[in-house]
């Protein structure tokens, strides 16, 4: 059994919460998810259509792996999917903000489903490093 810190515990669980809800979400809104990635402009349609396609099942299967990971050898794994998700988000958003887009940044209503600003950046940075910190006070 993994033993962490309350400290670890509390950041995993809410991450994992957090990537499992907007998943959850995006498993709901199936065209909608699929619009907001054609609105980043970052891949051809038919790379949207899949994408969009796949976001709900990975960042759920993510959510999962990082809320394991409190029991199970499973850290490096949960971190790199986690710290995958995050930095693909905040390159389309940065992407975006340089091109002056306005797009959703469907996140979900957990985060608030708002038009992405640099806001919408510094939290997924913010989030990036807190994980960050959690994977180095683990090894």
């Amino acid at each position: 059994m993994i033993v962490v810190s309350v400290g670890a515990a509390i950041v995993r669980l809410c991450l994992g919460l957090l990537f499992i809800a907007a998943g959850a979400f995006k498993a709901r809104r199936a065209r909608a998810v699929r619009r907001v990635v054609e609105r980043y402009r970052l891949l051809p349609a038919a790379g949207a259509a899949i994408t969009a396609r796949l976001l709900a099942p990975v960042e759920i299967a993510t959510g999962a792996l990082v809320i394991l990971s409190l029991w199970a050898p499973i850290h490096a794994l949960a971190w790199v999917a986690a710290a995958g998700l995050l930095t693909l988000f905040s390159v389309a958003v940065g992407s975006a903000l340089a091109r002056g887009i306005v797009v959703p940044c469907g996140c979900g209503p957990l985060l608030g489903d708002h038009v992405i600003t640099p806001l919408t950046l510094a939290r997924n940075v913010a989030l990036l490093s807190i994980l960050t910190v959690d994977f180095a006070l683990a090894r």
